[in-house]
């Protein structure tokens, strides 16, 4: 038996999927057959375990059509894949996004359906130009289409944030609900001098450690890093339990959540995705 399948009574795995790829161009049918490696490897090792699989924001991209759209489209095929797994406690979190980009959700989804829509509620200033603004949530704890924000998964509860929304928490001084821990779905990092965002060390301090040292609970983080490799020392779970001082002289030894086992590299279409494990007591 894995070490994975071992846990302790309410206690939940949480796993980042970092994706280190050679395209921003990927088609929802390598995505799907990303996710279907992913779970393949996680039905090997984690038993019956509770578990919740975290992949990237916009990890399927429905170009000009509405996310919600993509969303249901995809649904049955992905809960079937959670379904061959045979385990019955296996739940995942990803993005979509859609509008070409102006319209940016995650969900919750486990083999009986959703648990979880949310769209993002605290933009860039670039995603608010007047020509073409992104599509906001109604307000930061507000679900999508009469579903919640908040997950439940054996007793945890966890806020879904959208990339940006992390740096949300702190800046507006957002109280904290009733959550144990915060899910992030970043987009992409990609090479210092680029044309991509490459602030993956400012997004970890200032953002996954900003809402963590806000809300005094971890976050986990997924995202893709692009045409670069996935940095080893990036941390994809974060707990901040100072209160003094800027978060920009943070450094990565002072947030990292230690993993409770070596990391798994799965090739695919894109590159290679690199699982991470945590624990959620």
């Amino acid at each position: 038996m894995s070490d994975l399948a071992m846990s302790q009574s309410g206690e939940l795995l949480i796993v980042t999927v970092l994706v280190e790829s050679g395209t921003d161009a990927v088609s929802i049918s390598a995505r799907l057959d990303a996710t279907r490696r992913v779970l393949a490897v996680m039905a090997e090792i984690v038993g019956n375990r509770p578990a919740l699989v975290i992949f990237q924001a916009g990890w399927f991209d429905s170009k000009s059509h509405p996310a919600i759209k993509a969303l249901h489209q995809y649904e049955l095929e992905l809960r079937r894949m959670l379904g061959e797994t045979g385990l019955d406690r296996l739940v995942i979190a990803f993005g979509v996004d859609g509008r070409n980009g102006r319209d940016q959700l995650a969900a919750v989804l486990s083999s009986s359906g959703f648990k979880v829509v949310a769209r993002k509620f605290h933009p860039t200033e670039d995603e608010m130009s007047p020509e073409e603004p992104l599509l906001l949530a109604e307000h930061w704890e507000a679900g999508e289409s009469g579903y919640s924000r908040i997950a439940e998964i054996l007793g945890h509860k966890i806020f879904i944030a959208v990339c940006y929304d992390t740096f949300g928490i702190p800046q507006l001084q957002l109280p904290r609900p009733d959550v144990d821990a915060v899910v992030c779905h970043l987009h992409l990092f990609g090479p210092r001098k680029s044309n991509y965002v490459s602030g993956d060390s400012y997004f970890a301090r200032l953002g996954l450690a900003g809402a963590s040292r806000q809300w005094s609970v971890p976050v986990f983080a997924a995202a893709q890093f692009l045409h670069r490799p996935i940095p080893a020392r990036w941390p994809s779970g974060v707990l901040c339990q100072t209160d003094t001082g800027h978060a920009r002289r943070l450094t990565y030894e002072d947030i990292s959540l230690a993993s409770i086992r070596e990391s798994i590299r799965i090739r695919i279409q894109e590159g290679i995705a690199e699982l991470r494990f945590f624990k959620l007591p």
